[in-house]
C-alpha cells in the first residue's frame, strides 16, 4: 500500500500564495513556494520546520505565487534540493525575481534576499520539457533487488503563463494531478491546458480561485472594451497605464496591443514595455516560440517571420526612455499590485489628471493600492500613500559614503595580496604536493620540474580554438547603474513633458532609447540572463520617503486579463477529470466552500473531497493494495506489451508457483490456458469518437438521452461501466462504424 498524506504550507482557504507539502512513502515534494511582493517573512516560517525532510520542488508557473519564496528559502533558510520546472518557468521566473528585487532596491534598503539568493536559487532548477518522465528516487521497502517502487514526475501545459505545468505524480497504481492556476481556453500566444486528458486520477490538488465568478467578460467584448478605451484616451491626449506582471502574462497582452497598433495604424503613440527586465523578456519571448500555440508557430512557419518580433512595442528601463518616445502613450509597468516598481511611480504622477486611464490587469491583493482602486464601491477620491525613492549623495554625505567605500575596498585588496603571497609561498601545501608528484620522473629539463611550475601562467590569458589569443576584456558585464532620479521629474499629471518637484530632486544625465522596436536602451537593466550584482559599484545613495495624498481624477477600469478559467469551466473540467479524491487549495473561504460542497453534490471524487487548512495534514493513502509478484524469463520472453497512457500492458494466463527467497509469488505458463475474449483497454470519450467518425464522413449527432448516432443507422452509448455498447442495423455501415470504435482501443 502506497502511503500518501498532504499538508498546505501556505494558500487554503485563502488567496495566498502556495506552498504545500506532499508526502508519497519516504518522498518528500514541495509543491510549488509562493510569496507576495509584501515580503512577509513570517509566512514562510511553516516551511523552516520540514525542509530537512524535502527532496525536491515543483514549481508550476514563473510568477510570485509559485516561486517568489524560493530566493528566500534556498538563500536564508538553507534549501539544497532539485527543483523541476519546464526551461519557459526558468528563464521568465529568473527575469521576473530580477525584476522584483531592483524594484525594491530602487526605493529602499532590500536586504530580506539578494541577486546571489535568486541565481543560487534557480541553479538548482532541472528544466524538463511537456511529456518528459523523470525518476525521483527509489523506495526503501525491503523487496527483492530491482523490485523497489519509484516516483515518476511529468509536466503538462497548464495554459496561462509561458511554461505554466500540470504536475502528474506517480508510483505504482497511484497518480497524484497537482493542477493550480490553469486556463483551458486557447489565447493569442499559448493554448489551454491538458489538464482535460489526465482523467481519473487517485488524487486531484487543484485550486478553487475564481470558481464563484461564474462566466467572465467574453474574450472578444473584454479586448474590444480595452482598446476602444485605450484609443479614445489616446485621442483625448490622455496616458494609459497597465500595471502588469513582468514577464508572464505581459505578453499576451504585448501581443493583442502590438497587433492593434498594426491593424489601426497607430505609430503616432507609444506603446511600451516598462520594467527592469523588458529588454529580456523581449528577447526570451521571441527565443521560446515553441511553447507558444499552435496558431502563432503555424504563422511562423507559413511567414517565416517571428511573430513575437513586436514591431510597434518599445522598450524602456528608466523615465528618460519614456522621455524618448511619442506621447500620449500606453505604458504596461510592473507590478500589478500597485506596492512597487515602475508602475507605482507613473500611478502616482498619471492619477490627478482626468484625461489619463488605468487598467487593472489582475485581480488585486489583499491590502494593496490596486486592490483598493478596484473596490466594488469604486476607487476613493484620494489615497495616502507612503512613497520612497533612492537618491545620489551629495556634499559630505557622498565625501564620506566614498572615503567609507575606498578603505573597504583598500582592505579587501590587502586581504587578496596576503592570500597571493601564501599561495606562492614555497613551504605552502600545494607545492609540496607538485614536488612529491614530480620525483621520479625520468624527464628533466624540459619536461622536469621547472616546466610544471611554469606552466601555471598567472596571466588571464585564453586561448581559442584556432590559436589566437583572446581579449576577454571584451566580454566584461558592465555594472548596473540605478537611476538616481527613478521616476521623479518626469510627470503624466500635465502636458507631454511636464515635470514635477519631489522631495530629494536632483538632475541626472539622459539614456536615449533607440526608436525601433525591441530594441535595449543603452544602459538596460538586464543585457541578458547574467546580472552583476547592482549594488558595488553605483554612486553612493540613500533611501528617503515622505506621505502623499494622492488625488484619484484619472478613470479606472478593470478587466481581467490574469487568463483563469472561470468558474463554470471549472465546474467542467473537474467532472471531466473524475478524480477518485480531490483536495481544494488556493481561494477564499467561500470559494473553497462551493467548490467541495458543489464536488459532494455532484458525485464528483466518490472517495471524498477535502479543503484542509494550513498545517492541516489529510492521510491520503490508498485502500486498494497492489502486489508485487516475478514473472519467469520463459513468461516474459513470450509477452507483447502496448502502450496504455504511461503504462505498458500485456495479457498472459499463468498459474502460482512456490515463492521465491523474498517471498514473492512466481508466475509461470499456464500449459493448460484457454482461450479468451478479446479485452479492450482505453480511455474513449464519446466526443472523441464523434469527431473521428465525423471525419470519416458519417453523419453523427447526439440525442437528447447521450447516444451518438451515425447515419441514423447506428448508435453508440457509454454505459455506467465505462464499457461501449454498439448497437444498430446490421450492414457494412455497422461494421464500419464498430471497427473505428474497436481502433480506438488497445487489444488483448
Amino acid at each position: 500500500m502506497t502511503s500518501v498524506r498532504f499538508t498546505p504550507l501556505i494558500g487554503a482557504h485563502t488567496d495566498d500564495p502556495l506552498c504545500y507539502l506532499l508526502e508519497i512513502d519516504d518522498t518528500c515534494i514541495l509543491l510549488d513556494c509562493g510569496w507576495t511582493d509584501a515580503f512577509d517573512v513570517e509566512m514562510l516560517e511553516p516551511l523552516r520546520q520540514v525542509l530537512p525532510r524535502v527532496n525536491c520542488v515543483l514549481v508550476s508557473h514563473a510568477d510570485s505565487a509559485h516561486l517568489g519564496g524560493l530566493p528566500y528559502v534556498v538563500g536564508k533558510m538553507g534549501l539544497d534540493v532539485p527543483i523541476y520546472a519546464t526551461l519557459p518557468v526558468y528563464n521568465m521566473g529568473l527575469l521576473h525575481m530580477y525584476d522584483v528585487f531592483l524594484a525594491k532596491d530602487a526605493v529602499s534598503d532590500f536586504d530580506i534576499f539578494s541577486l546571489d539568493d535568486v541565481d543560487t536559487a534557480f541553479d538548482l532548477m532541472v528544466k524538463l520539457k511537456y511529456t518528459q518522465h523523470v525518476t525521483l528516487s527509489r523506495g526503501k521497502a525491503s523487496t527483492a533487488p530491482g523490485l523497489e517502487s519509484t516516483i515518476t514526475i511529468t509536466p503538462y501545459a497548464a495554459g496561462r503563463t509561458l511554461g505554466g505545468t500540470v504536475w502528474k505524480i506517480t508510483k505504482d497504481t497511484e497518480e497524484v494531478v497537482y493542477a493550480v492556476d490553469y486556463n483551458h481556453k486557447k489565447e493569442r500566444h499559448l493554448d489551454g491546458t491538458l489538464l482535460e486528458t489526465l482523467t481519473r486520477p487517485s488524487l486531484l490538488i487543484s485550486n478553487a480561485l475564481g470558481f464563484t465568478s461564474g462566466v467572465g467578460r467574453k474574450r472578444k467584448a473584454r479586448d474590444k472594451l480595452l482598446l476602444s478605451s485605450i484609443t479614445s484616451t489616446l485621442r483625448s491626449g490622455g496616458n494609459v497605464l497597465l500595471p502588469i506582471d513582468s514577464s508572464l502574462r505581459v505578453l499576451e497582452l504585448a501581443l493583442l496591443l502590438s497587433q492593434f497598433w498594426q491593424s489601426q495604424k497607430l505609430a503616432q503613440y507609444g506603446l511600451v514595455l516598462y520594467s527592469h527586465s523588458s529588454y529580456s523578456v523581449a528577447m526570451q519571448a521571441r527565443s521560446q516560440l515553441e511553447w507558444m500555440s499552435d496558431t502563432l508557430q503555424r504563422l511562423f512557419d507559413e511567414s517565416r517571420s517571428n511573430p513575437m518580433d513586436l514591431r510597434y512595442l518599445h522598450i524602456a528601463h528608466s523615465p528618460e526612455d519614456l522621455d524618448a518616445l511619442p506621447r500620449p502613450m500606453v505604458i504596461l509597468a510592473s507590478h500589478p499590485s500597485l506596492e512597487a516598481g515602475p508602475a507605482r511611480d507613473l500611478f502616482v504622477q498619471m492619477a490627478p489628471n482626468p484625461a489619463n486611464l488605468v487598467v487593472l490587469t489582475q485581480p488585486a491583493r489583499r491590502g494593496s493600492l490596486a486592490a483598493t482602486l478596484a473596490s466594488p464601491a469604486g476607487p476613493p477620491a484620494s489615497v495616502a500613500l507612503r512613497l520612497h525613492k533612492r537618491i545620489p549623495l551629495q556634499g559630505e554625505e557622498l565625501e564620506r559614503a566614498l572615503r567609507v567605500r575606498e578603505q573597504e575596498r583598500s582592505e579587501a585588496a590587502t586581504a587578496a595580496a596576503a592570500a597571493a603571497a601564501a599561495a606562492l609561498n614555497p613551504e605552502d601545501e600545494l607545492l609540496d604536493t607538485l614536488e612529491t608528484m614530480d620525483m621520479g620522473s625520468d624527464d628533466e629539463g624540459a619536461g622536469g620540474a621547472g616546466s610544471r611550475l611554469a606552466s601555471f601562467d598567472l596571466m588571464d590569458t585564453v586561448v581559442g580554438p584556432y590559436g589566437a589569443i583572446v581579449d576577454t576584456s571584451i566580454y566584461a558585464r558592465g555594472e548596473y547603474m540605478a537611476d538616481a532620479n527613478d521616476a521623479s521629474g518626469h510627470s503624466f499629471t500635465g502636458g507631454a513633458n511636464s515635470k514635477q518637484a519631489e522631495p530629494g530632486q536632483t538632475g541626472a544625465g539622459t539614456n536615449p532609447v533607440h526608436g525601433s522596436s525591441m530594441e535595449a536602451p543603452v544602459d538596460a537593466s538586464i543585457s541578458g540572463m547574467d546580472l552583476e550584482d547592482p549594488l558595488e559599484n553605483r554612486t553612493p545613495t540613500k533611501c528617503i520617503s515622505w506621505d502623499a495624498d494622492v488625488q484619484i481624477r484619472a478613470s479606472i477600469l478593470s478587466l481581467d486579463y490574469s487568463g483563469r478559467s472561470d468558474g463554470l469551466s471549472m465546474k467542467k473540467i473537474v467532472e471531466h477529470v473524475e478524480p477518485r479524491r480531490l483536495i481544494v487549495v488556493h481561494g477564499n473561504d467561500a470559494e473553497t466552500a462551493a467548490m467541495v460542497e458543489y464536488c459532494k453534490a455532484a458525485g464528483i471524487a466518490k472517495e471524498g473531497v477535502m479543503a484542509p487548512a494550513v498545517g492541516e495534514s489529510v492521510d491520503l493513502s490508498s485502500q486498494s493494495a497492489s502486489h508485487k509478484i516475478v514473472l519467469q524469463d520463459a513468461m516474459t520472453s513470450h509477452l507483447t506489451y502496448q502502450q496504455v497512457d504511461d503504462y505498458q500492458v500485456a495479457y498472459f494466463d499463468a498459474v502460482v508457483a512456490q515463492p521465491d527467497p523474498h517471498g514473492l509469488p512466481i508466475l509461470e505458463p499456464n500449459p493448460d490456458a484457454p482461450g479468451h475474449d478479446p479485452i479492450f483497454v482505453g480511455d474513449v470519450q464519446l466526443n472523441t469518437l464523434r469527431q473521428i467518425l465525423a471525419a470519416a464522413g458519417y453523419a453523427v449527432e447526439f440525442t437528447v438521452d447521450k447516444v451518438l448516432v451515425c447515419n441514423d443507422k447506428v448508435g453508440i452509448r457509454k454505459l455506467a461501466t465505462g464499457e461501449f455498447a454498439v448497437e444498430g442495423v446490421f450492414c457494412d455501415e455497422y461494421f464500419e462504424i464498430r471497427s473505428l470504435v474497436y481502433e480506438q482501443f488497445r487489444q488483448f
